[in-house]
């Protein structure tokens, strides 16, 4: 998925609001631009509690 000024601009409010690595917010950015679910098993940089992010192997 292209890098759009939009995602570039989402990217920008997450690293601010949650203090997430550069690309962990591009990757979270990408997901919330296209309407989509991010599934990720990185439990340590993604809040647990986001309606947008799922873990699909909780333990």
């Amino acid at each position: 998925l292209p890098l759009t000024p939009e995602v570039a601009e989402e990217t920008v409010v997450l690293r601010r609001k949650h203090r997430l690595k550069l690309p962990d917010a591009i990757i979270w950015a990408t997901a919330v631009s296209e309407n989509c679910l991010l599934v990720t098993r990185n439990k340590g940089d993604f809040p647990a509690d986001h309606v947008g992010i799922r873990f699909p192997y909780r333990r």
